[in-house]
């Protein structure tokens, strides 16, 4: 997502964060996604991967917290992912019948991207 950017005094703390994530060090890129969008001008995708590093660290509340974030910006750029991973945060805090309200209408969706995925979570919720 990032690799071969001009590294720059706006994006540095991206970069560094982003470095992190890719060295599966989800910890050091929470830290420094959280920091990166403190910052002024930061890029929305920013909450995607922030709220993949919450979840690979065990927070699924922070997560559906940063996807929220993505949910009101005025972009589409993110709905299938955020209608995903808000399914996996759900998951993730033993919410399962909301978790399996959410993949069965992923999965019975005309078109998504994680239209299989969801299917497999209804099978293997039993339902």
């Amino acid at each position: 997502m990032v690799s071969g950017r001009v590294r720059t005094n706006l994006n540095g703390t991206y970069l560094d964060a982003m470095a992190k994530y890719s060295q599966e060090d989800y910890t050091g890129a929470r830290d420094g996604l959280k920091h990166y969008l403190e910052e002024k001008g930061f890029e929305k995708n920013a909450h995607m991967y922030l709220a993949c590093a919450y979840l690979a660290t065990g927070e699924p509340f922070e997560a559906e917290l940063q996807l929220d974030h993505l949910e009101r910006a005025s972009t589409m750029q993110f709905k299938d992912q955020t209608e995903w991973y808000t399914v996996v945060c759900l998951l993730c805090s033993d919410q399962l019948d909301r978790a399996l309200e959410g993949a069965v209408k992923i999965a019975s969706s005309k078109a998504h991207r994680y239209k299989i995925e969801a299917a497999q979570l209804v099978k293997d919720l039993g339902k």
